[in-house]
């Protein structure tokens, strides 16, 4: 009789002790999954460790300003697109599409250095691309 105590209580200790690692273990990946999604919410600032003067815009020579801008989507005639983007309005505001740029992350907002005149030309080309249809 002696020996089968032994052993009920041998399961029982085991037992809370597996539920005790379980427990602690489940607390972890809670904890480095709520890391993971407060830091993947956050925009990519790609003006971070800038020191001096606002930057000039290689285009118009005009000063910038930080600006967030979302990212998402993409676009069918992306090669155009990108060559239009660098040769007039590299610098513009507003919405960036995935892939746009070689450092442009994937569905993620971005703060990056925006020019005023790329981004009346930004404008003005999509006023004039939606003209067209």
């Amino acid at each position: 009789m002696m020996c089968k105590d032994k052993i009920i209580a041998e399961v029982w200790r085991r037992q809370d002790v597996c539920s005790w690692y379980r427990a602690t273990a489940f607390a972890y990946l809670i904890s480095a999954f709520s890391a993971l999604a407060v830091m993947g919410c956050r925009p990519l600032d790609l003006t971070r460790g800038h020191v001096g003067p606002t930057p000039m815009c290689p285009i118009h020579a005009c000063g910038m300003h930080r600006e967030r801008m979302s990212v998402a989507g993409e676009i069918v005639y992306l090669g155009d697109y990108r060559k239009e983007v660098g040769e007039h309005f590299p610098n513009h505001g507003c919405h960036t599409y995935s892939l746009e740029a070689d450092d442009t992350p994937y569905a993620r907002d971005i703060i990056d250095w925006v020019c005023p005149e790329c981004h009346r030309a930004y404008l003005e080309y999509w006023r004039h691309r939606s003209a067209e249809r």
